[in-house]
């Protein structure tokens, strides 16, 4: 409870710096609000009337302060554009992101970290040689530009799946598998390399450690070396990758819903800020820093179970 306790101070602050950060970009953004939501009419007492509902006639500490408190109670406000709320417009939409950014990266995680265990297991043959190469050529292709060649292949030419769109899996599980298949492959391909890679370094580093000599000394077979020994230490810093790439993913879901038109949580921050709605951009990024920041704050709490050289 204490090293959990530890862990969880060290994340109030971060988010604190995350909202100042946040804050004071989104005012540096050229333009009035007020005068966004009133138009091209230079009507200035409805300009000045917009800016007191808004709090924007308040000097910046005390519109951050009301802006935090309202974050402390779950209160994300209202959308410029259409005055839906935001905070549960944003849950929505992070439902869809989670589904293809979790689904992509718990099967890049169960391809990547055997065969980086594996390559490091025959470090310096030709399986090591060949994934080397796969995960160089594969961590040089940006996500977007493996979305635009799958559409292009699979939807176009093919005809085999879908090319935009979105349809809830629990609704129709044939066809919400089928729109998911082409955007997970891309999140995959984009998170594959980094994971295995850092798995194959990991693994490389406990296979020389004395322990691992003396398993095999007693004559272990090589898959319980792998197994018992090597994978289950080898997992801490691969699992911190995990982390942070789930965050990378959740945070970058703009562009590969941008691609394949999905409506999830990256695509309503691209429409805020073509719109110019910092209330939604605010809340956009405050809602994926404090999914990161969570998320990585489990990855530390899991650091004892995976590695008893962790002091609690």
């Amino acid at each position: 409870m204490r090293y959990a306790f530890r862990r969880i101070l060290m994340a109030i602050p971060t988010l604190l710096v995350v909202a100042i950060i946040v804050f004071t970009l989104m005012r540096l953004i050229p333009g009035d609000p007020a005068q966004l939501l009133v138009g091209d009419m230079d009507d200035l007492e409805a300009i000045a009337r917009v800016r007191k509902e808004l709090g924007l006639d308040q000097p910046l500490p005390v519109q951050f302060g009301i802006w935090l408190l309202n974050l402390l109670q779950g209160d994300f406000g209202s959308s410029m554009r259409n005055g839906e709320p935001i905070l549960p417009t944003i849950l929505h939409r992070f439902s869809i992101t989670a589904s293809f950014a979790g689904t992509a990266l718990l099967l890049a995680a169960l391809i990547a970290v055997p065969l980086g265990v594996i390559a490091a297991w025959r470090a310096r043959t030709s399986v090591d040689y060949f994934s080397r190469l796969v995960a160089m050529v594969l961590v040089s292709m940006p996500t977007f530009w493996v979305g635009l060649i799958l559409i292009l292949i699979f939807g176009i030419h093919l005809h085999w799946l879908p090319v935009v769109g979105y349809v809830w899996i629990g609704d129709d599980f044939v066809r919400g598998l089928s729109y998911m298949l082409m955007p997970v492959t891309a999140l995959v391909v984009g998170e594959l390399a980094a994971i295995m890679r850092m798995a194959r370094s990991s693994a490389l580093e406990v296979l020389q450690l004395d322990y691992v000599a003396h398993a095999r000394a007693k004559g272990l077979t090589e898959r319980r070396v792998l197994l018992r020994h090597v994978l289950p230490n080898s997992l801490a810093p691969t699992l911190t990758l995990i982390g942070i790439t789930l965050g990378n993913s959740l945070g970058g879901a703009a562009v590969t819903e941008t691609v394949f038109s999905i409506p999830g949580l990256g695509r309503y921050l691209v429409d805020a800020i073509y719109a110019r709605d910092y209330l939604v951009v605010q809340g956009c990024l405050m809602f994926v820093s404090f999914i990161f920041i969570v998320v990585n704050l489990l990855v530390d709490l899991c650091y004892p179970l995976l590695d008893p050289r962790v002091k609690l």
